[in-house]
């Protein structure tokens, strides 16, 4: 008598496949965990830079500004020193 030959997969041929899928996935955590790693860094690196410039520009501006406004204090102070001197020359001088 004839035997029908065996159908389907053997449980160790199903092991195997499992294997190579499980191996397979990890090293595509793997990838994807530096990939994903990589990719925040370098979000972190263009916020940080986009701070830097920020606070450069704030500091040029602000240099600036006081340089102006200490300009006018200046002018200021000559003024009334002129005023004062003035002033003084007036009362001393009948």
């Amino acid at each position: 008598m004839r035997t029908a030959p065996e159908r389907g997969f053997s449980l160790i041929e199903l092991l195997v496949v499992v294997a190579i899928i499980a191996i397979l996935a990890a090293v595509g955590l793997f990838a994807y965990n530096v990939y994903i790693s990589s990719s925040r860094d370098g979000v972190t690196s263009n916020r940080l830079e986009t701070i830097d410039r920020t606070i450069d520009n704030d500091l040029v501006s602000i240099r600036n500004d006081l340089q102006t406004r200490s300009a006018a204090a200046r002018d200021d102070l000559n003024k009334t020193r002129s005023r004062s001197a003035a002033f003084v020359r007036n009362i001393v001088t009948p």
